[in-house]
C-alpha cells in the first residue's frame, strides 16, 4: 500500500498538481478498502523523507474561516480582507504558496466555534478591534493551523485562543498550541508555539455570573479525557498554570459553552468579554517589557525567576473584573428604579462603554411596556460626546430597533449629520437591522434603495444579507433568492449568512423543493455548509418525515468535520417523532448530553407529549423528574400534559411529584393542576 501510495505521490510531482488523501482513496478504493490505510501511508512517506504533505503535493480541504485587518495573495489569488473587515473569507489551502501579507492588526484571535466566529463578525467586532481572528469551525485542519503558523512568522503579532470551557475545547486549544501526536512529523511548522489561553475558564462562570441552567454536568468520558490531559508532560513542565484550570475543571465537575457568557446580553463577548480580557494581557505584557527593557535582567536569579514566574500566573489567572454592571439591571424590580439609576450612571464614560447593560437595560423597560422610558435613557445619551461617533450612535440605533422602536433609530439615524458624525455602511447596516427587528418589512427594500445613493453609501454583504432577511419576512422569497445573483453583479460574494437565510426561510416553511435548490446553488458557488445550513436542511428533511436522509445527511456533517449541536438533535428528534419511531427518538436524545449540549425545551415540546400518547408513562415520569433534577427548561403546557396522562393512567402519586417538583423548584416556577380524586 505504500508502494502504491507512493507512485500517486510520483504522478502528483510530476504532473504538478495537487490531490487530498481523499482524493487518493478513490483513486484505488478496492485495493485501499479504508481512508485510514492511505492516512496512515502518507504519514509514513513524509517520515520517510522527513517533508511535511505540502512538499508531496498532498493537501487537506481547508475549513477554516479568517476575517480583518488583513491582505494577502495565494498562487496569484487576492485575498483582501481590509476591504470587507468583517466578511469571512476561507483560509488558503496552498499555504506556502501565501505571500504578500499586508496587516494593521495589534493581535490574531483564535476561536474554537463557527458560531462565535460569525457573533464576532455579526457584531462588527474587527471594525471596533484592530485584529485578525481565525477559526478552524471545531477540531483545526491542517491548512488552518500552518496559515495561523505563517501568520505568526510574517507578522509577528500575539496570538490569543478562545475555546469552550470543556475538555473539548482544551483539546483543541492544546493541538493549535503544542501540535499532535498524528502530525508530530511537521509539528514546527503547524504548532503555535507563543498562543496564549484567553478563555473560557472555570472561574469565568462566578466571575461573569454565569447562570446555572447554563452550566452542564461533566460526562464520565469528559472526566476520563480531562485525567487523561492532566498527566500530559508538557503540561507540567511549560504551562502549569493550565493544569491548573483543567483541576479546577474537574474538581467543579461542570463545563459550559463560550456561548452561556451571552446571556447577559448578544454582544457580551465581543463588547465587554474579550476586549476586556485583550486589555488585560496586553497591560500585563507591556510592565513585563518595560521591566526586561531596564537592561541587566538575568533569569538565573532567584528574585528575577520568582518575578517572572509570577507575571506568567497573573497573565494566565483571569483576575476579578470591577463588579458587574449587570446587578444594577437585574438586582432592581422597579422599572423606574432601573431608568433613574442608569441615568445616572451614564454620567461616567466607563459605563457608557457597557453595551451589555445598555442591551439588558433596555430590555428590561421594554419587558415592562415602558417605552417611553426606553426612549428616555436613549434621548439622555444626546448630551455626551460619544453620539459623534458613528460605532456608538449605531449601537443606539440598533437598541431601537430591537425593542421595535424603529420611527426613534430613524431619528437617530437622520440626526448624525448635525453631531458630525459621519454616516458610513456600519449606522447604514444598523438602520436596516432596526427596521428588520422591528418588522418593518415593507420598509427595508425602499431604504435600501434609497438611502446609499443619497449618501454615496456602497452597501456590502451584510447590507445585503439584512435585505433578504427583510424580504423573507415580508414574504418576498423569489426577490429575496434574486439577490444572490445581485450581490455578484455588485463584485460582492454570497456568504453562508447569504444562503443560510434563504435556507431557514424555505425548510422551516415547508417550501423543501426551493431549500433543496438553495443546498444545491450553495454547493454549485463553493460555499461551506456550516452548522446552521446543517441544521435549516435536518429540520426541511425531519418535517418531510425523510428520516433516513436525515441520518446520512447526519453523517456527512460528522465526516466534514462540523460538530453538531442542541438544534442538530432536536432536528433529529423531531423527525423520528413525526415517523413514530420513539425508541430512535430517545435514542438521539441521549445523544445531546453525551455531546457536550444542553437540550432545550423545543426537544420536549417533541418528545413528551410523543411518549405520552405512545403510553409509556413510566418513560415520561423519569424524563420529568431528570429535567428538573438537571435544571432543563420546558414548556408548562407541556408538563401538564404529562401529569393529566399519569393521573388517567392510575399513576396518580407520579402525578402529584411532578406537582410538587414544579412548584418548589428554585428556577422554573409552574403551576400545574392535578384533577381531584373521585
Amino acid at each position: 500500500m505504500l508502494l502504491r501510495v507512493l507512485l500517486i505521490v510520483q504522478q502528483l510531482l510530476q504532473e504538478n498538481r495537487h490531490a487530498s488523501k481523499r482524493d487518493i482513496y478513490y483513486m484505488h478504493p478496492s485495493a485501499f478498502k479504508a481512508q485510514s490505510i492511505v492516512d496512515r501511508a502518507v504519514g509514513d512517506i513524509c517520515i520517510l523523507f522527513q517533508c511535511s504533505r505540502y512538499n508531496l503535493n498532498v493537501v487537506s480541504v481547508g475549513n477554516g474561516l479568517v476575517m480583518g485587518w488583513l491582505k494577502f495573495r495565494e498562487a496569484g489569488r487576492k485575498f483582501d480582507c481590509l476591504n470587507s473587515l468583517n466578511t469571512a473569507y476561507p483560509v488558503p489551502v496552498l499555504v506556502e504558496e501565501v505571500e504578500v501579507f499586508v496587516s494593521l492588526a495589534e493581535y490574531i484571535l483564535v476561536v474554537e466555534k463557527e458560531t462565535v466566529f460569525q457573533r464576532l463578525a455579526n457584531d462588527m467586532f474587527c471594525k471596533t478591534n484592530r485584529c485578525i481572528v481565525i477559526t478552524g469551525r471545531g477540531y483545526p485542519d491542517v491548512s488552518t493551523r500552518r496559515f495561523l503558523r505563517l501568520l505568526m512568522e510574517k507578522l509577528h503579532l500575539p496570538v490569543h485562543c478562545l475555546v469552550d470551557c470543556d475538555p473539548y475545547g482544551f483539546e483543541i486549544l492544546a493541538t493549535y498550541r503544542f501540535g499532535s501526536m498524528q502530525m508530530a512529523y511537521d509539528i514546527e511548522s503547524l504548532r503555535a508555539p507563543d498562543m496564549k489561553w484567553l478563555g473560557a475558564f472555570p472561574s469565568d462562570s462566578e466571575i461573569y455570573s454565569v447562570p446555572k441552567q447554563c452550566l452542564l454536568p461533566l460526562t464520565e468520558e469528559d472526566k476520563k479525557r480531562t485525567e487523561a490531559m492532566l498527566l500530559r508532560c508538557y503540561l507540567k513542565r511549560e504551562m502549569p498554570q493550565w493544569r491548573l484550570e483543567l483541576e479546577t475543571m474537574l474538581k467543579r465537575g461542570v463545563k459550559f459553552e463560550i456561548e452561556a457568557l451571552s446571556v447577559h446580553s448578544l454582544s457580551f463577548l465581543s463588547e465587554v468579554y474579550i476586549p476586556s480580557k485583550i486589555r488585560r494581557e496586553l497591560k500585563t505584557m507591556s510592565s513585563l517589557s518595560r521591566f526586561l527593557l531596564r537592561g541587566n535582567f538575568s533569569f538565573s536569579t532567584p528574585t528575577n525567576r520568582r518575578f517572572f514566574s509570577a507575571v506568567t500566573a497573573a497573565a494566565a489567572t483571569p483576575s476579578p473584573p470591577r463588579p458587574s454592571l449587570i446587578t444594577l439591571v437585574n438586582d432592581e424590580r422597579d422599572p423606574k428604579f432601573i431608568m433613574e439609576k442608569f441615568k445616572k450612571a451614564c454620567q461616567a464614560e466607563w459605563f457608557r462603554k457597557n453595551i451589555a447593560v445598555y442591551e439588558k437595560t433596555v430590555r428590561r423597560l421594554a419587558a415592562a411596556k415602558k417605552f417611553e422610558w426606553v426612549e428616555e435613557i436613549l434621548e439622555e445619551q444626546n448630551k455626551y460626546p460619544n453620539m459623534s461617533k458613528e460605532g456608538f450612535v449605531a449601537r443606539i440605533i440598533n437598541l431601537y430597533g430591537r425593542v421595535g422602536m424603529f420611527e426613534n433609530a430613524q431619528k437617530v439615524f437622520d440626526e448624525m449629520s448635525e453631531r458630525n458624525c459621519k454616516r458610513t455602511v456600519l449606522s447604514f447596516n444598523a438602520l436596516l437591522n432596526a427596521c428588520v427587528n422591528s418588522k418593518k418589512f415593507d420598509l427595508v427594500e425602499s431604504i435600501f434603495k434609497e438611502l446609499p445613493g443619497k449618501l454615496s453609501i456602497e452597501p456590502d454583504v451584510a447590507s445585503y444579507n439584512t435585505l433578504i432577511k427583510g424580504l423573507c419576512g415580508k414574504g418576498s422569497f423569489t426577490e429575496a433568492v434574486a439577490l444572490i445573483d445581485e450581490i455578484e453583479n455588485k463584485g460582492l460574494k454570497p456568504d453562508h449568512i447569504t444562503f443560510n437565510i434563504l435556507l431557514h426561510e424555505s425548510y422551516t416553511k415547508g417550501k423543501f423543493e426551493e431549500g433543496e435548490k438553495i443546498w444545491a446553488r450553495m454547493v454549485e458557488k463553493n460555499v461551506k455548509q456550516d452548522i446552521r445550513s446543517y441544521n435549516a436542511r435536518l429540520l426541511g428533511l425531519a418535517m418531510e418525515t425523510k428520516s433516513e436522509e436525515m441520518v446520512s445527511l447526519f453523517d456527512e456533517l460528522k465526516v466534514n468535520g462540523i460538530k453538531p449541536d442542541v438544534f442538530t438533535f432536536t432536528a433529529m428528534i423531531k423527525g423520528f417523532v413525526g415517523e413514530g419511531r420513539l425508541d430512535e427518538a430517545i435514542t438521539w436524545y441521549k445523544e445531546i448530553e453525551k455531546n457536550g449540549c444542553r437540550p432545550m425545551k423545543f426537544v420536549f415540546n417533541s418528545l413528551l407529549p410523543a411518549i405520552c400518547k405512545a403510553g409509556d408513562l413510566e418513560s415520561a415520569y423519569e424524563l420529568c423528574k431528570e429535567i428538573f433534577a438537571k435544571r432543563l427548561l420546558v414548556d408548562e403546557a407541556v408538563l401538564q400534559e404529562v401529569v393529566d396522562a399519569l393521573v388517567k393512567g392510575s399513576k396518580r402519586d407520579e402525578a402529584e411529584e411532578i406537582v410538587e417538583l414544579a412548584k418548589t423548584n428554585d428556577y422554573l416556577q409552574c403551576k400545574l393542576r392535578i384533577s381531584p380524586k373521585e
